[in-house]
């Protein structure tokens, strides 16, 4: 993408900032982020245009904390779900129990029904 940017800020020479980051990486020790500013809007921003970014960037990790679940959030869940798992295969057994039972019953009672009254 920067790359096609910088073939429109050669073609036209317009003011350009462009901030690129996953939100889901940004807060990764690897994660990365990326800017292009061209060097017209460069020249009129001036000496300040690092701490414009870099706040940018913190604006940006802020928000991602904020909206992205982190590593110990993600286990708990994950944790969750499993326990519901478990529970309802330990509620299906119970219920395929109950159903055993119902069958075998059903046929008891059709078994004494067909001895006649006694």
């Amino acid at each position: 993408m920067v790359l096609q940017v910088r073939k429109l800020y050669a073609a036209s020479r317009p003011y350009i900032f462009v901030f690129i980051a996953r939100p889901e990486s940004i807060n990764e020790p690897n994660g990365v982020s990326r800017a292009f500013v061209s060097p017209l809007l460069r020249d009129a921003i001036g000496p300040g245009l690092h701490e414009f970014t870099n706040q940018l960037h913190q604006y940006a990790t802020q928000h991602a904390r904020q909206r992205v679940p982190n590593q110990d959030t993600i286990i708990a869940i994950n944790k969750e779900v499993e326990d519901a798992r478990r529970a309802a295969k330990v509620a299906e057994e119970k219920l395929a129990e109950v159903e055993r039972e119902r069958v075998q019953l059903a046929a008891r009672v059709a078994t004494l029904e067909a001895r006649g009254p006694v």
